[in-house]
């Protein structure tokens, strides 16, 4: 199983919409589809499953991974959205507690605490082929416990230059804490010991505003630049996923419905989606097609 988390120095840039989305088409797709929803804010679990859902959970899986440091069982938490086509792990407004836990962990270089949220997935590793794992926005302990948990990551960004500043800011925050991840794993100066950096995802384009297309272009800049910098660069790649245009109300009436857009509110969208999902999977090394219809 292969672990894609995703990540925003900020939010409302799409980071959530793009993951049920591209979740939804590699369950389409015949792939076996797990997301984990580690924002306390829990929107990838309010948007996909049914009202009432979460009514009877207590607490998340991940929250008493991490609070408790048990070798817990993941299972009994998973609950399969209808409409998406995917399972979850539930989201846990109360997540945010266990942060001073983790900070400490992290401040005295406990690689095993830090290290809990990626066995908790693992143990799910035999029914699934892909995790997609929502990250809160911004830089905390449990973001980082995240991308040590992943394989890969990518982060979505709007049009805008302060969304594109919050590439910088993920960068550089990266680069900071990095070190001293390695230093607590006692590995080499080289190597990977995070997620890759797989690219970034354009959010409410307009391919007929002169200004966006500008900001695309310095984001692809950007995005390559990043992915150097991290030591994440492969020779070829495109780091520009997707864009997505902004689909107004269509977006609001396709999240009360608890359905993908392209289901019955932008169909037109599929394809949008599709795109970045394949070059997604590609970043992976996972090839995989997807029905345009």
């Amino acid at each position: 199983m292969r672990i894609v988390a995703f990540l925003t120095s900020k939010g409302g840039v799409g980071k959530t919409t793009f993951l049920l989305h591209l979740a939804a088409l590699c369950a389409q797709g015949g792939l076996r589809v797990l997301v984990a929803d580690a924002d306390p804010q829990r929107n990838a679990s309010f948007h996909s499953l049914e009202t009432g859902a979460l009514r009877g959970l207590r607490e998340s899986a991940l929250r008493r991974a991490l609070r408790d440091d048990e070798e817990l069982d993941p299972a009994p938490f998973v609950m399969r959205s209808p409409h998406f086509g995917f399972d979850i792990l539930p989201g846990d407004t109360s997540l945010l507690e266990v942060l001073p836990r983790l900070e400490a962990a992290w401040s005295r270089g406990d690689a095993q605490a830090m290290l809990r949220m990626r066995r908790l997935l693992l143990r799910l590793h035999r029914g699934y082929d892909i995790a997609f794992l929502d990250l809160a926005p911004g830089p905390s302990a449990l973001a980082k416990a995240g991308l040590i948990a992943a394989d890969g990551f990518v982060t979505a960004f709007g049009m805008s230059a302060q969304s594109l500043d919050g590439l910088r800011a993920s960068r550089d925050w990266i680069l900071h804490w990095e070190p001293h991840w390695r230093t607590a794993l006692g590995a080499r100066p080289r190597g990977g010991v995070r997620a890759r950096f797989l690219g970034g995802l354009a959010n409410r384009v307009s391919i007929e505003s002169p200004a966006h297309r500008t900001l695309i272009e310095g984001a692809g800049r950007l995005t390559r630049s990043m992915a150097r910098d991290l030591d994440d660069h492969v020779p070829g790649a495109s780091y520009i996923l997707g864009a997505a245009p902004d689909f107004g109300p269509r977006t609001l009436a396709a999240q009360l419905a608890k359905r993908p857009i392209f289901a019955e509110a932008a169909p037109e969208s599929r394809e949008i989606f599709a795109r970045a999902a394949r070059r997604l999977l590609d970043g992976l090394g996972e090839a995989r097609s997807f029905a345009v219809a």
